[in-house]
């Protein structure tokens, strides 16, 4: 009597099954792995914002004084307006280190609009030459960081400095009883502004103004 045999088709069935199992894990791996990297670089990405938000907000310059000479060296007298515009600056507490040369300076006599960047070192003693029409210079008065220097001018928390502008050269009429605002533009940081009044008279060479 001839053998007979029986096709059963559950084991291709399991083996279809496994199969299909196996791709599915597969492909879930991939969707949480390609969830996992989105989810990283997602929160690198809100950790710089917020740390870029916390520099921007903390960071900054305040105004200690604001002083304006008269001196005019072409002549060697004193004129009827301010020639000069000496700032004196410092970080805010807490602020990051602040390069002065990303610094931007405007100012305004309502009537002309000055505005000046970097221009370097101020050598002299006396009147400022450094700084000019586009220009401002500044002058290390307190180094308590210690590592200011003319190839890094960084001013860091305890630092003051002494900016200087040309204000004649950059086209302001800062006469008695004239308008003023200075803008302070830091990078990274929060502007600086001062709104105020120069007096009524100008008596000797130098005049407070802030």
């Amino acid at each position: 009597m001839p053998a007979s045999f029986s096709i059963d088709s559950r084991a291709e069935s399991g083996m279809g099954a496994l199969l299909i199992f196996i791709a599915m894990m597969l492909v879930s791996a991939v969707v949480a792995s390609v969830i996992i990297e989105t989810s990283y670089v997602a929160q690198q990405r809100a950790q710089n914002v917020a740390n870029n938000a916390i520099s921007e907000i903390s960071s900054g310059l305040k105004v200690l004084g604001i002083v304006g000479d008269r001196y005019n060296p072409a002549s060697g007298t004193l004129d009827n307006k301010i020639n000069y515009l000496i700032i004196d600056v410092s970080v805010h507490s807490g602020s990051d280190p602040l390069d002065l040369r990303k610094l931007v300076v405007e100012i305004t006599d309502t009537n002309n609009l000055a505005t000046l960047v970097w221009g370097g070192i101020e050598t002299s003693s006396n009147t400022p030459i450094v700084a000019d029409a586009t220009h401002f210079s500044v002058k290390l008065i307190r180094n308590s960081s210690g590592t200011f220097s003319t190839v890094q001018p960084v001013i860091h928390h305890g630092d003051i400095v002494r900016i200087y502008v040309n204000a004649t050269a950059a086209g302001l009429n800062i006469s008695p009883q004239t308008r003023i605002q200075i803008k302070i533009i830091p990078q990274p940081g929060v502007p600086t502004i001062v709104d105020t009044w120069t007096p009524d008279v100008y008596i000797g060479r130098y005049i407070v103004v802030s």
